[in-house]
């Protein structure tokens, strides 16, 4: 549901900015990667369907790094977010009882079924993580993996 949602996006969130506080030099903050530009409309209409709307960024200044898509036919959304970090941290956290490790999405890549209702994979690309993610639902899975080779091909 979208209050799950917002919880969980509340939770990633704060953990982006607790991750990206050590990394400041002189007052200055790495730059954001723009969640929404880590893949095209037309590749996530190409390999999940018809689009709602445009993509929906989260609050960046509010620690929000993410961009989601809403599917027309079933109103089911995607989500595409950043953390800074690395993946050991994210599988302890959220990788569940039934982690499936993905090595042809690189080290320490990994699938998590079914977490709190969504099907998510997290992924290295360069300092951040990437986490792709829908509802259960039959297909999921190969939707968050196809969604989340496309991110990692882009430069």
């Amino acid at each position: 549901t979208s209050t799950l949602r917002s919880i969980g996006a509340l939770g990633v969130g704060l953990a982006v900015l607790l991750l990206a506080a050590p990394t400041r030099v002189h007052g200055a903050t790495p730059a954001v990667p723009d969640p929404c530009g880590l893949i095209t409309a037309a590749e996530v209409t190409q390999i999940a369907g018809p689009l709602e709307g445009a993509p929906r960024k989260g609050d960046i200044a509010a620690g929000d790094v993410s961009c989601e898509y809403t599917l027309k036919k079933s109103g089911q959304w995607i989500s595409v977010m950043l953390a800074e970090g690395d993946l050991d941290y994210w599988r302890k956290r959220n990788g569940g009882p039934r982690v499936e490790m993905l090595p042809e999405l690189g080290k320490g890549a990994f699938v998590n079924p079914d977490f709190d209702g969504s099907a998510e994979v997290y992924a290295q690309k360069g300092k951040w993580v990437v986490r792709i993610s829908t509802p259960t639902a039959p297909g999921a899975l190969e939707i968050v993996k196809a969604l989340t080779r496309k991110v990692l091909a882009h430069p």
